[in-house]
């Protein structure tokens, strides 16, 4: 069996096993933390592993359905979603893997080889005129691809996010006008409606606001939270907790993930 074969057969497992769970339940809506765990381990695995197998062997668009429902899916745990639509999102999700599976039998049934990308840093002096940054800018960028050959995939994870968050951090300082950061609708607020200074967002934070000024696309903004969570597990207890590890062929797609996320922010 191929590897892409292999990915859509542990895909729809782990849907199952999310059903069967999902469906015990005896609320009405979802608030359970465990629950909720499970759910977003599920799209977690999809879009930092079983996607980036599945398309290196079909197409994006070929993955458009399956793409929408886990990000209904992920949205769904940041809200009292019922039970019910839960069910019908996996529901959906099985539907439409099963029909991948059969329309692109023979695109699945070929070798997987994943696309890289280069290492050279690129230029950051569109996002920053100051040198000194520039400078802390690059050198990130190559601590991370030094984690990556070296086989550290948790000190990998945790240099891409404070890249990223730098990164953000000067595009935003570039502004002549920050306003339309602040008055993003994703822009974190405190309890009177304000918007919180930037040294007290978090990474989340300036990916949803980057993503709704258009600088992160769609499916990018959705893997950047993946990795801001993967970055969480610099805490033993998390990663602990959350029963996840992180092996060097993840750090690898991750890092494909965010030196494309780089290379869109630097875009004017």
């Amino acid at each position: 069996m191929t590897a892409a074969h292999e990915a859509i057969q542990a895909t729809l497992a782990e849907v199952e096993r999310l059903r069967k769970i999902i469906a015990r339940g005896s609320s009405k809506q979802v608030y359970s933390a465990s629950e909720l765990d499970l759910v977003k381990a599920n799209v977690h695995t999809w879009l930092h592993t079983r996607r980036s197998i599945l398309v290196a062997a079909v197409t994006e668009s070929s993955l458009k359905e399956l793409d929408s429902a886990y990000r209904d899916l992920l949205g769904a745990t940041n809200r009292g979603t019922s039970r019910t639509r839960y069910l019908a999102l996996l529901k959906t999700l099985k539907r439409s893997l099963g029909n991948l599976q059969v329309d692109k039998a023979i695109e699945l049934s070929g070798p997987v080889q994943l696309p890289s990308t280069p290492e050279t840093p690129p230029s950051f002096a569109s996002i920053s005129s100051d040198a000194e940054m520039q400078q802390l800018l690059t050198n990130r960028w190559n601590e991370c691809v030094g984690c990556i050959e070296h086989s550290l995939p948790l000190s990998a994870t945790v240099m891409m996010g404070g890249l990223l968050e730098a990164l953000l951090v000067a595009r935003i300082n570039k502004l002549s006008d920050q306003s339309p950061v602040f008055k993003a609708k994703s822009a974190p607020k405190d309890k009177a409606g304000i918007a919180l200074k930037l040294r007290d967002w978090t990474l989340s934070n300036y990916i949803d606001v980057a993503h709704e000024l258009g600088w992160i696309s769609d499916t990018y903004k959705d893997v950047g939270a993946i990795l801001r969570d993967y970055r969480n597990y610099i805490h033993p207890y998390k990663e602990y907790q959350h029963k996840k590890r992180i092996a060097p062929d993840d750090s690898k797609v991750l890092w494909e993930i965010a030196k494309t996320i780089v290379r869109q922010v630097l875009k004017p």
